[in-house]
């Protein structure tokens, strides 16, 4: 099993940010020669904004951490079950598909617990080959929903094999914030402008979530929590 890069597996968590960083301050630089009222109107496209950094910036780093993980070139036996669990998708899959039905009894078409019994006698017989397969983890396991929402952040870190409770311990409230006035503003219910103040204070929290989040892969990394015995 190689060494992670942790440099390099840094650096990619903060150069997606840094860009996106640029972007809102650039915006908001822009606004700057308006007059107060103007910018109450304009910092609601910042918001809409800083949403989509905040969303796209998860997904990013989220999908950076699975390259890493698929990097170790690990087995399914060596990896944290979540990461088995994604490994062997289509295994799974198999053995849910009520469809599946069992060779040696063909004219039992409608019996399905003999059909269930069969696909599960097969895949306790493979199990030792599906243990000796290399965790390979599609990015696609990482999902924002259409929202990202606290429970869809916490579902993707349960998903990776990360803590999920982080979300509700130290996250949810920045999110729900900032997806409510991010919604409001886009659905034409936030009919006031946002003050200075209001808008400061969602951008240092969701920057501050930022960090924690990257912070908390770049440990998950260097402890090797995608490690069974972790």
């Amino acid at each position: 099993m190689p060494e992670v890069d942790l440099d390099t597996f840094r650096a990619e968590l903060e150069t997606d940010w840094s860009w996106r960083v640029d972007e809102l301050r650039l915006l908001q630089n822009s606004f700057a020669t308006v007059s107060e009222q103007k910018q109450g109107v304009t910092r609601k496209a910042l918001v809409v904004m800083l949403y989509a950094h905040f969303e796209g910036h998860t997904k990013s780093a989220l999908q950076t951490y699975v390259g890493v993980l698929n990097s170790q070139n690990l087995l399914v036996a060596q990896a944290h079950e979540a990461l088995g669990a994604a490994t062997l998708f289509e295994a799974l899959s198999a053995l849910r598909n009520p469809q599946s039905k069992c060779a040696y009894f063909p004219k039992l078409p409608e019996d399905s617990d003999v059909h269930r019994l069969a696909r599960e006698r097969h895949f306790v017989a493979t199990t030792a080959e599906l243990n000796t397969r290399r965790v390979v983890v599609s990015s696609n396991v990482v999902n924002t929903e259409s929202n990202l929402k606290p429970i869809v952040l916490k579902k993707n870190l349960y998903l990776l094999g990360l803590e999920p409770d982080l979300v509700v311990k130290t996250w949810s409230g920045t999110i729900d914030k900032l997806l409510s006035l991010r919604n409001n503003t886009a659905h034409g219910s936030q009919r006031e402008p946002i003050s200075a103040s209001q808008y400061e204070e969602v951008q240092r929290a969701v920057f501050t979530l930022v960090e924690d989040l990257r912070a908390t892969l770049y440990d998950a990394a260097m402890n090797k929590v995608f490690l069974r015995s972790a």
